[in-house]
């Protein structure tokens, strides 16, 4: 995608003086970030990945009807973007407000001019349910492959809610207002805008800490020039200017700032956006093949998030094991990552070592708290870390150790992480760390609602009976990990009375093997053995001898998602919950096994 010109025809129109700034203060500040990313040569809040390079005002006249803020970037393939931001103090998204349906169509007109620009309205107050509606319905546009499949789940009760729908249907009133096919327009559109929310207005501004920590980390003395700042881009918003940073550069000495070279963190951002990736999909959020929204615990967990974002800044989600918590950090980190950077990370899936460790994988000179604080200069950014109590390696534990501790000291940056209830008993960490941790937001993740029963168990008739709200093993039955199993499995709904009994016939099925070939279940379980007592030692992965592996027995576990492969012949449990009952079932087949672990400690 690249930015075009427009074009020679476009409507004159007034003077910037005449006509702006309408945002105001807020506008300039939100300016302020912007034209800060230009002198850091960094990523544009609500463009990730590409490089802003010049930042203009008010160019309606110039064929950006969304022309508070216009930005240019450049993605790592060369190719420029275009971002037009309007700014507004709040804003409701629904169909009645004219404002909103203005906004909609300055982005009908703008996309005679170009059609790949991205737009965005950067908003100081939240209203909440509406909004977070908003988020969920854009994030929905942007993780589908086609519009057939957004309008499908868009329609489907359980994986999308009415706050959504409503959203959906307010731009589509206003596309047709604007004289736009909402057939034609509306799901692309959603895909190339975003909310941008930004608190300047809230006493000790989280954004404002980090522009400032921003604008004085830029300048060679490392003096606040702040207020330069706001100075020089108030003139340059009324006269409808642009800047890119040379010129940036040179108004700045003018008034005795001096910057320095920009840190272009760029490349080790990327970094981490390819490791984030990689944890996560390593998270199934599914249900026999259909994600579940969980409206109520999405909107729990939305509420706990910012409750963490403005309070204590740690956000522990918790519960038993195989209730979807891994799946919730998923959601967060999935929603955030449109929003500002996040960083994620899992046990296998960290350098191990401490800070070094990490900072030599993404290329950086720089130390911990130098790069996250400008990670966090974006927006707020997030560190999840998914299973803090299941980092066996003791490397990768001083990786996290040094992560937690860095962050506990930067404003605007916060840690989530998920973690089994009563995990701390264990104490995995140093005190210094257990103590960071202890001011915590706390969301507890249980089964399924019964909502999320009736939703799916219509999409999969073959659950409706094991959902039934009068299920002997209710609690069980509604644990989404039991119910994956169960339908691997192919269980009658009677059969499952605990977990025990479940565990038990899973492991003499070889981990439900697809066949009932007894030479097939045995062979299974020799890997899972071998895995087992990796564990027990003390490994996180373990590596398979080939000459003892049997190749096509590990394949299968893998393909079946039993076990997860690192690297060729080193593999995990992909659950903790198989790692539970393996163990389990490994020590009452022999309860001697259990004498040496007890003379270990």
């Amino acid at each position: 995608m690249t930015d075009s010109t427009p074009s020679s025809d476009t409507p004159l129109g007034d003077s910037p003086r005449m006509t702006g700034p309408a945002g105001g203060q807020f506008e300039v500040s939100v300016g302020v970030h912007y034209a800060l990313a230009v002198l850091a040569e960094t990523e544009a809040f609500g463009l990730p990945g590409a490089v802003v390079t010049k930042i203009a005002f008010q160019r309606f006249d110039q064929g950006y009807p969304l022309d508070d803020i216009i930005l240019t970037a450049t993605k790592p393939d060369g190719v420029s973007h275009t971002l037009e931001i309007q700014a507004k103090r709040s804003l409701s998204f629904t169909k009645s407000n004219t404002v909103f349906g203005d906004i909609v169509a300055d982005m009908v007109a703008a996309q005679d001019q170009d059609t790949t620009r991205h737009f965005a309205v950067a908003i100081e107050r939240t209203s909440g349910t509406i909004e977070n509606g908003v988020h969920e319905a854009l994030e929905l546009a942007t993780h589908v492959s086609d519009e057939d499949s957004f309008r499908t789940l868009l329609a489907k009760p359980g994986r999308s809610n009415q706050a959504m729908r409503d959203f959906v249907a307010a731009f589509e009133h206003h596309l047709r207002n604007a004289g736009a096919d909402p057939a034609n327009f509306a799901f692309d559109f959603l895909r190339r805008f975003n909310v941008l929310y930004f608190d300047y207005a809230r006493p000790g501004s989280i954004a404002e800490r980090a522009d400032r920590w921003r604008a004085a980390a830029l300048t060679k003395d490392r003096t606040d020039p702040y207020g330069e700042l706001i100075s020089l881009l108030m003139r340059t918003d009324a006269i409808g200017g642009d800047l890119d940073r040379a010129r940036l550069v040179d108004l700045l000495e003018e008034r005795n700032v001096v910057i320095g070279p920009a840190p272009r963190l760029a490349g080790a951002r990327a970094k981490v956006a390819e490791l984030s990736g990689f944890a996560l999909n390593d998270i199934d959020t599914t249900i026999a093949g259909v994600n579940i929204l969980r409206s109520a615990k999405r909107q729990a967990l939305n509420q706990s998030l910012e409750a963490a974002q403005t309070g204590s800044g740690v956000l522990e989600i918790t519960g038993a094991g195989g209730s979807g918590k891994s799946a919730f950090l998923k959601i967060a980190a999935s929603m955030q990552s449109k929003q500002a950077p996040t960083l994620v990370l899992a046990p296998d899936r960290v350098p191990g070592g401490g800070w070094s460790a990490l900072q030599h994988r993404l290329g950086l000179d720089i130390g911990a708290d130098r790069f996250l604080t400008d990670f966090a200069s974006d927006g707020g950014a997030v560190i999840y870390i998914d299973g803090l109590d299941r980092f066996r390696s003791e490397a990768e534990r001083k990786t996290i150790s040094d992560l937690i501790l860095t962050a506990a000291n930067i404003s605007g940056l916060t840690l989530v992480f998920t973690a089994r209830q009563g995990w701390q008993e264990a104490h995995p960490f140093s005190d210094d760390v257990m103590t960071a941790l202890e001011a915590r937001e706390t969301l507890t993740i249980d089964g399924l609602d019964d909502d999320d029963a009736t939703a799916l168990a219509a999409a999969v008739p073959a659950l409706a009976a094991i959902l039934a709200s009068d299920h002997p093993a209710k609690a069980l039955a509604r644990n989404p990990f039991i119910l994956k199993r169960f339908v691997a499995a192919k269980s009658d709904p009677g059969a499952l009375v605990s977990e025990a009994s479940f565990a038990i016939g899973w492991w003499q099925s070889g981990a439900h093997a697809a066949t009932k070939d007894k030479g097939e279940a045995r062979a299974r379980r020799r890997i899972l053995l071998a895995v087992i007592e990796g564990q027990l030692e003390g490994a996180s992965a373990v590596d398979l001898k080939p000459e003892a592996a049997d190749a096509t027995a590990v394949s299968s576990l893998i393909e079946d998602g039993i076990l997860i492969e690192l690297a060729t012949e080193r593999v995990k449990f992909k659950h903790d919950l198989f790692s539970d009952w393996a163990i389990a079932a490994y020590l009452s087949e022999d309860p001697e096994r259990l004498s040496p672990l007890i003379e270990a400690g």
